[in-house]
Formats: C-alpha cells, structure tokens, sequence
C-alpha cells in the first residue's frame, strides 16, 4: 500500500507569509488558477523550503520509514531533478526528463538509510515553453507501526473570524480526500455562543461535536475535550489547536503520517509557531523549561530564517530535548496518561502537561509549523498573575530540589523588577498570584475561574493600547550595553529607581522610552516616565514614578516574603498530596458546572 507522507503546501492568499517558505524560484512564477504553479520557460523552481522540503533526519530518527518516492503532478516539457543535502552544497540523486503533456511522474525509490541524514528536495526546471506545477509528494510503501484515529480539540472563546476560516481550511481539505485519520473535531465552546454557521458545511460536518462549556481558560477547554475522547473512546491520538491560529490543514496530515510510522508509540508532535509579525522566523518549535531560573522558558528555535536554506539545515539538525509543546499545536497518544490537565485557566496548563506526560517523547520537525499572535501585546499584569501562580504550583509539582528559597529568589526578582521599572500594576499582579499559590490547592479546586479572570483582568495602568503619534516618533532612548548596562542596572536597585528622591516642582518630566516587554531599570533611575512601545513603536503604554505605590508595593513584597517563608513548605506538601484530585474529572466536571 502506497501512503503519502509529504504532499505540496501552496500559499494561501489569506495567509500574510513569504513565498519562499513554499517555493524559490530564479524566473518568473506565478500561482496557477484552480492551484499549483505557473513557471516560466528556463525557469527553475525548487522545493527545498520550510514546507516542501522533506526531512530525511526527522523521517529516519524517529519512524520505521526506509524508502520514499518522490511523485510529481506537472503539465509541460520539463526536467525532474531529486536533490539531497546535509552540509553547503546538494547532490543529485535523480533526473527525470518529461516531454508530454500533464502527467504523473513517479520517480526511483530512494533508501533513506543509504542517503543518510539532511534534507530531500524536488526541482522542476521548465524548458522552452511554460510548465504547470500541480503537486509535488513524498510516499512510502512501508507499513505504519500504528493505526491513528485522531481526535482535534480546538478549544475557543469569542474568536468566531478565526475560528471560521479555520473550520473552513479544515473542510475544504477533507472534501480533497486530506484528514483521513480525524475521526472527531471537537470545537469547546467556552463562550457558549458559537453560530451554527461556523460548523463544517459539509465533508466534516458528521464528525463534528460542539460543547457549550464554562469559561475554565485554555485549560479547562482542552480538558474537557480530552474527557469527551476518553469517553466516546472515537480517537487513539488528540490533536490541540488553539481557535486564533493561522495554518495549512496539510500540516495535520504530517503529523499523523509521523504518528503512524512511529517507532516509538508514544511519539508526541509539537507544531512551530511562526509569529504573525515574523512570519518568516520561527518562534518556538517546542520548548526546554529550567525551573530554577527566573526565566525558566527556553524557546527551541527561536529566531530561526525559515526562508533560508541554511537555517533549515541548522533546524533540521537540531536534537534538543523538548519539556513541553505548546498548545497552538500538539499531538500526542490520548493513553499515554489518564490525567488531566492542572486547572489553572491559562499560561504554564501546556508546560504542566509536557513535563509530566508527552514532553520525554516529543519532537518537532521542518514543514509542521503555523501562525500565531506574537506575545508581546499579550503579556502584562494580566498574564503576570498567572504566570507566578501557575509556574510556583508547577515548580513544586515535578521541580526536583524546588524549595522555599527558589520560590522567594523568583518572586523578589521579578517583583522588584516591576516595581522598579514603574510596572506598578504587574507588580500587584505577581504578588496576588503569588498569595493565589499560597492558598492552597483547596482553592484551587473550587475557585470560579472566569469570575476570577474577571477580577485578574482589573487594573488601572499598563493597559497596551494604540499610541498617539508624538509617542510613536519620540526617539529612542539610548540602551546601556555591556558593563554599563549592568552599573545602571545596580544603581537603580540601590537608589530604588529614584523612588526616594525629591524632585523639585520646577525640574520637569524627564521622559524616556523603553522595549514594551523590557524592565528599564537603567532609565527608571534618569527618568519620571516611560513609554513602554512595541518593536514597531505602534502600540504601547506610559507609567510614571509613583513614589506612595511604590511604597506600597514592597510592604506587599515583603509581607508576601515572609508568608511564602512560614507557609511554603506546608503548601507544597499539600499540592503533592491533592494533585490527584485536583486533575480529577470530579474536579474537572465541578468546574464546568460552575
């Protein structure tokens, strides 16, 4: 039996992205109606990018995939040329020479094993008339280990264009024999307001399921999409998307031909994020955590030109252990747990999740990646809250020799930060969802997650918002670098930023502007006020020192530091001692009552 593992992924017109993640051609070319491409005579395209190449480390490392066969759909005299590369210069393995009108051309079997690691490419070079590229594929004869029933969970609120545009993608490629393996797209609904004209119109429209649920945060959409698998027992891997992505439904045909070919059975596949404002680079292609820094997320990827060849090699090559896979995309055995999710609404539920379940056996690879909203407008004090509850519970779960200590250092670090930089609001936030850790997993388990949202989402500066034009032009303010960087840096934490200063009435506003999800201590200290401002200077917000809030905020600081000393070890004893009944479906179908 011939299966496809790799079929073409062609530019989307509502997909903002670089023709060269698909293509690169050196004549003209341009997109054929109805699909493909259209090349000019003694044009060459080549296929050996982000989502057309085929990565014969990725297939050899991980499946029981020997052979392939590169097939090409083209209209026109042309020639075929197979290329393999792993270093600076590609080989040719193959030509084929095409003289007729549109064909299918099935080219030699190639033994992976014998070609060794890097990555395989198609080139179609046109001859003296034009030439129509209808598909480029890689197949196999070799048996899957594993049949694969997947399940996709899309979990949304509110985001009724994307959400639609993606159920749209999803159909269209069912109805052209793609998503052959999903036996149930379940859309978690936890707005309780989906139109019924954002379901499947029709080829996935009978295996569509839509649960109305309470607002329970990411995590609570996903588990409970993760219980109704369990329970209809219709799928043997889950797929989770989140509803805001841009992507090619092809890249759901890859991962499952990876699961299917899988030599080892608890294979999990963690999909790259390009960014919305990069949509060229990677972002994250899975992640290493290392709870004991203050930063603790290492993004795996990150930076990477998606457009150069040179780069794909570097991504390619690369064997990090990935801890967790974001949420946006993730795949993964549904038995290779009975757990649920930890019920901590949003932030860090997907970082939980891999460290304790997929991460040891996840893997990310070129050609399964999509878009998504960068974070730099996301984060904030909203997100600051969740971030030190959730990470401190995480950090005690699953961190071995996480302490008492590890705890403070974390949460005075990035606490003093804040109230440093003028961040008055995240630093309110931090300490709340500090004490939020404090209480305990009693609270946990019975708090009304979207009424405490609700309350999260209060606060009354650093709200990131469109800035007026005089903001937008303001010059930048120089950065310290190197041994100045770190002199102004200890200054401001010995003179507090300036908090203990008397300014005179007449001495003005001194005004700098700083990166939006910076800590300008530097500039705090030689500053009143400070415009926080996105890469491109569009968005943003301005703080000002306040020298009573901050007051404030280190009494809070520091009676939360001597809570955290009394009550840290009792509370984390107590989280390890309820994990089982905090991820419970108990606890879980409580919630989605509530």
């Amino acid at each position: 039996m011939t299966t496809v593992l790799w079929d073409t992924v062609w530019p989307d017109a509502d997909i903002d992205a670089p023709v060269a993640l698909y293509v690169r051609a050196d004549g003209p070319a341009e997109a054929a109606p109805g699909g493909g491409l259209v090349v000019a005579p003694n044009t060459t395209a080549q296929f050996d990018t982000y989502f057309n190449g085929f990565s014969a480390t990725t297939w050899l490392r991980h499946t029981n995939v020997t052979t392939v066969v590169p097939v090409v759909d083209v209209d026109g005299p042309c020639t075929i040329r197979v290329t393999h590369r792993q270093g600076n210069t590609p080989r040719t393995l193959q030509e084929m020479t095409v003289n007729g009108p549109r064909g299918v051309h099935e080219l030699l079997p190639i033994d992976l094993q014998t070609v060794g690691h890097g990555r395989l490419a198609i080139g179609i070079q046109a001859g003296r008339g034009p030439v129509v590229i209808h598909e480029v594929r890689w197949t196999t004869t070799d048996e899957p280990t594993q049949p694969i029933r997947l399940g996709m969970v899309i979990t949304t609120f509110n985001r009724h264009a994307e959400l639609g545009s993606n159920i749209g993608r999803l159909d269209m490629r069912r109805q052209r024999g793609g998503l052959s393996t999903v036996t149930e797209l379940v859309l978690v609904d936890n707005a309780q307001n989906l139109p019924p004209e954002l379901r499947p119109a029709s080829a996935l429209r009978h295996c569509t399921v839509v649960i109305p649920n309470t607002n329970c945060g990411g995590a609570g959409g996903f588990a409970r999409g993760l219980i109704h698998l369990r329970s209809t027992k219709s799928a043997t891997h889950a797929l989770f998307m989140d509803d805001d992505v841009a992507f090619h439904p092809q890249i759901v045909d890859r991962a499952s031909a990876l699961l299917e070919h899988a030599t080892n059975p608890t294979l999990s596949i963690a999909g790259a994020m390009l960014s919305d404002d990069a949509p060229g680079h990677c972002f994250e292609a899975g992640a290493r955590y290392f709870a004991k820094r203050v930063y603790p997320i290492q993004a795996l990827g990150k930076g990477d030109d998606l457009t150069s060849v040179d780069d794909l090699q570097v991504a390619d090559a690369r064997d990090d252990p990935i801890d967790y896979a974001a949420w946006w995309f993730h795949a993964f055995p549904i038995d290779i747990t009975d757990e649920n999710p930890l019920p901590v609404f949003l932030r860090g539920d997907d970082v939980a999740w891999g460290l304790m379940h997929t991460g040891r056996t996840t893997i990310a690879t070129t050609g399964v990646g999509l878009w998504h909203q960068g974070f730099e407008l996301k984060n904030g004090p909203h997100a600051w809250f969740y971030d030190t509850r959730n990470f401190a519970i995480i950090n005690t779960l699953v961190a071995p020799g996480y302490g008492t200590r590890h705890q403070v250092w974390r949460y005075l670090n990035i606490t003093a930060r804040s109230l440093l930089s003028f961040k008055y609001a995240s630093a309110e936030h931090i300490t709340a969802g500090m004490n939020a850790y404090l209480d305990g997993p009693a609270v946990l388990a019975n708090v009304d997650h979207a009424a405490l949202d609700q309350q999260v989402r209060q606060f009354d500066i650093e709200h990131i918002e469109p800035l007026p034009p005089e903001h937008q032009s303001r010059r930048d303010t120089p950065a310290a670098h190197g041994l100045r960087r770190y002199v102004a840096a200890l200054a401001s934490i010995l003179l507090l930023a300036g908090h203990l200063q008397r300014r005179r009435p007449d001495s003005g506003t001194r005004v700098a502007t700083a990166p939006l999800q910076s800590r300008a201590l530097g500039a705090s200290l030689r500053h009143d006020t400070i415009i926080y401002r996105n890469s491109d200077r569009t968005h943003g917000f301005v703080v000002s020192r306040d020298n009573q809030r901050f007051r404030t905020g280190v009494r809070a600081m520091l009676s939360t530091v001597l809570r955290l000393v009394v009550r840290d070890r009792r509370v984390a004893r107590a989280y390890r001692a309820n994990y089982p009944s905090l991820i419970s479906d108990r606890t879980w179908h409580a919630a989605f009552k509530r």
